[in-house]
């Protein structure tokens, strides 16, 4: 878990909601980052269609209603987040990546 702007936000419980989107084949990775001295989360999705801006923003639409705390998609391709989850030598991918300092 992870508190983002006073929100109670668990990078594990994005899938679920991930899950309602047909483009989507379920896989992403929360990136935590200090922006402008402000806690952000970046959401890879992977995305089997080619992503638009419409995608997009749709897809951060959804995130901001069910977690309650805008957050912001990159549209990513199928195998994109792989390597950062450890998907092919895990038993359990990672979800969140912490690079605030």
């Amino acid at each position: 878990m992870v508190k983002l702007r006073g929100i109670n936000v668990y990078p594990t419980a994005l899938g679920a909601h991930l899950a309602h989107l047909p483009q989507s084949n379920g896989e992403y990775i929360c990136v935590l980052r200090r922006v402008e001295g402000q806690d952000a989360l970046l959401v890879d999705v992977e995305w089997d269609e080619a992503p638009s801006a419409e995608h997009q923003a749709h897809v951060e639409t959804q995130l901001r209603d069910r977690i309650g705390v805008r957050v912001s998609v990159n549209l990513v391709p199928p195998g994109a987040t792989a390597m950062q989850t450890g998907l092919q030598s895990r038993q359990k991918p990672v979800r969140l990546v912490d690079e605030r300092k």
